[in-house]
């Protein structure tokens, strides 16, 4: 690969995304989210395209040492405070230590471009592997909190009833 590396410890290397990585970015989000993704919606794919590439968001292409794509992570509000990490993987690349390497990888280098005392991790509640990988990496949960969907629901219970 020829562009600019973002961070590497030898073994998985981070790409800031590009125009390159649209297939394989299209493809996790498939296996995430099944055919119904959005980047999969002949009316609005181009449209999520341009925001992964052009959104607040630093997001990263994770590969690993033969050049296989691995997946995704990203800083959410990179110029906070309090930036948040997330990280999604492909099928056939999970339970394999590599997110608590790039997580430590992303979290030390952009610590180098913008220092911050922590950063956040949100854990969905149907995730319990994801939960299980960042509690050995020493995550502290801070506090639970339901979806929007879930409070959504939550606050109009006169209209849906028990869902």
């Amino acid at each position: 690969m020829s562009r600019e590396k973002y961070a590497t410890d030898g073994e998985y290397t981070l790409f800031p995304i590009s125009d390159e990585d649209r297939e394989n970015y299209t493809e996790l989000h498939r296996q995430l989210n099944g055919e119904k993704t959005l980047f999969l919606n002949p009316i609005c794919k181009d449209m999520m395209w341009e925001q992964v590439l052009t959104g607040k968001e630093k997001i990263f292409s994770i590969f690993n040492q033969y050049g296989e794509y691995c997946g995704s992570i990203e800083i959410q509000r990179p110029d906070s405070d309090i930036p948040e990490i997330g990280i999604d993987l492909v099928e056939d690349k999970r339970n394999k230590g590599i997110a608590p390497r790039v997580v430590k990888m992303l979290a030390k280098r952009s610590y180098q471009d913008k220092p911050v005392e922590y950063y956040l991790i949100r854990i969905s509640s149907n995730n319990p592997h994801s939960k299980h990988v960042f509690e050995k990496m020493g995550v502290i949960p801070i506090r639970t909190t339901d979806g929007s969907f879930k409070t959504f629901i939550k606050n109009h219970k006169e209209v849906f009833g028990d869902i």
